[in-house]
Order: C-alpha cells, then structure tokens, then sequence
C-alpha cells in the first residue's frame, strides 16, 4: 500500500463511525426540538463569548449546519487549528442546548473549565 491509500477495514470503520456519530447527533437533535427553541438573551450570552452573535439558527438551519460539517469530516481527515464562524456558531448551539435539556447554567461551564 502506498502512501496516503486507506485499507478498506479503516474506511468501514470510519464510515460507521460516521453513521454513529450521525445516529447520536439526531438523537440529541430530537430531544431537543420536543422542548423547542430556547429562550436565549443574547446580549447577556456575547458578554461571555468572544465571538458576538447576531441570532442563534433555529433547528431546521442547524440540520443543515449539522449535514454540512459532518460532509466535511468525512472528505478531509485532517484536523485543523482554527474553527469557522459556521464551526463556532453550531458548537455555541450544542452548548446552549445540552444545557437546555440538563437543566444547567451554560455560564457555570466556564467556572468549571
């Protein structure tokens, strides 16, 4: 095998660790949308983010997002040092809702950090 060539078992493994992480991402998205949108002040949520948001993406958009990054991860296997706007925006998102659905401040996560 040359350099750069995948064996095929590792790109099975991979695909069905993308359908894994697929299958629990829609999972979450599922409990989530039963609760529906939070209710979230941004001004008061840019006070404790560096990146400023205008608006949170509603789930229809964040589905979207979700589809879009995931095609990514499966074409590049790279990491990378640096997120997208689109990145950061979908992770504030997950961050807002986990806590949502666990009934926790998403502020007391800084403490912790």
């Amino acid at each position: 095998m040359m350099d750069g060539e995948t064996s095929y078992p590792l790109r099975e493994e991979f695909a069905d660790n993308t359908k894994l992480i697929r299958d629990r991402f829609y999972d979450f998205f599922n409990r989530i949308t039963r609760l529906g949108e939070p209710k979230i002040d941004l001004e008061e949520l840019n006070k404790s983010l560096t990146i400023k948001l205008e608006e949170l993406p509603d789930s229809t958009k964040i589905s979207e997002m979700f589809e879009k990054l995931n095609s990514k991860v499966v074409v590049s296997s790279k990491g990378k040092k640096n997120w997208s706007e689109e990145e950061n925006i979908f992770f504030i998102w997950l961050i807002i809702n986990y806590c949502e659905l666990n009934r926790s401040d998403f502020t007391e996560l800084v403490a912790i950090l």
